[in-house]
């Protein structure tokens, strides 16, 4: 009755404190954070009550809000239920899939792994959804959106859902494809809404940019996409596109190469996703940046070189 009543009494605090607790913690080590933090006056109620209950293996780590009024009582059963404050991490659209590996690294309550930062092939020891592709290449696998997580969640398990999530929108982009007979892959797909990805964000142009790619993909033009060329020149090289940037071959140099890349160049959005799989009808078979973020698409070469001269850009698509 005496512990009952000690931990069924409300306890005094200024506002809001958060307890912490860590991943694996011991009950011995909850019960004397909760004594540090004056969540408790002592430790025996505590202990019995956890012993009694059996309830050694069924705490959970996490942040944990607590405010006037509540119980000891109250705040274990939340720690027992994984009742805790959620963070949340946002990977954004258009990124390489090594710079969702540093930020999350540097997110607060996450627990960094020793993930190879590097695109390389099984760059997992973890499963990791595959999509069904062939290729395990880490680039263009992961989602961009907010994702929510307890503290001491570790970044493998975000990407994870990022790469399942990714897995998803593939699926149904490709299912509610416009053109059943598009000689396209779902991964192929994927590599092809990256560099969309790349090339605009607006709306109202991805899709026109994607009429673009597959009609040059389907003549045998080459994409000469400078996005593709900047992805080739490794992490490194920064600073804008040189005339030797684009004469050096590389499996990424779409000037010098025909074809699709063999893997996406960032992780691309929904929008860009279905762009891929849902490519505008038309004749245009260039563009070119005005400078506003907007661009100017042309049918005939000719007129594409005009459009070049007036925004001074030195583009061939």
């Amino acid at each position: 009755m005496w512990a009952n009543l000690s931990l069924q009494s409300p306890i005094s605090v200024d506002g809001e404190l958060e307890l912490k607790i860590a991943p694996n913690a011991s009950a011995t080590v909850v019960i004397e954070t909760m004594m540090e933090q004056g969540l408790i006056n002592t430790t025996l109620p505590m202990r019995i009550r956890i012993k009694l209950l059996n309830l050694e293996e069924s705490l959970q780590f996490g942040l944990y809000t607590v405010a006037q009024g509540d119980t000891a009582e109250g705040i274990l059963n939340k720690i027992v239920m994984g009742d805790s404050k959620l963070f949340s991490v946002t990977l954004i659209e258009g990124k390489r899939a090594s710079h969702y590996i540093k930020q999350l690294k540097q997110t607060e309550g996450i627990v960094p792994t020793n993930i190879n930062i590097n695109s390389s092939i099984n760059p997992f020891d973890a499963d990791l959804p595959t999509c069904g592709f062939k290729s395990q290449h880490m680039e263009g696998r992961f989602y961009p959106d907010t994702y929510f997580f307890s503290p001491g969640t570790k970044d493998i398990q975000i990407l994870k859902r990022a790469a399942l999530r990714m897995c998803e929108v593939l699926t149904e982009a490709w299912a509610s494809r416009s053109n059943k007979s598009l000689q396209m892959s779902i991964y192929e797909g994927l590599i092809l809404a990256s560099i969309i990805e790349k090339e605009s964000a607006l709306i109202d142009e991805v899709k026109t940019i994607s009429g673009v790619f597959v009609r040059r993909l389907s003549l045998g033009m080459r994409l000469q996409a400078d996005p593709t060329v900047i992805y080739g020149r490794g992490p490194d090289r920064s600073g804008a596109l040189t005339k030797e940037d684009l004469r050096k071959d590389t499996p990424y140099n779409t000037y010098t190469r025909p074809g699709l890349p063999l893997t996406p160049i960032a992780n691309p959005s929904k929008i860009s996703i279905n762009a891929a799989f849902n490519p505008e009808h038309g004749n245009e078979l260039y563009f070119v940046a005005k400078g506003d973020g907007t661009h100017q698409f042309s049918v005939q070469l000719k007129e594409h070189q005009v459009a070049v001269d007036k925004y001074r850009v030195g583009s061939n698509k």
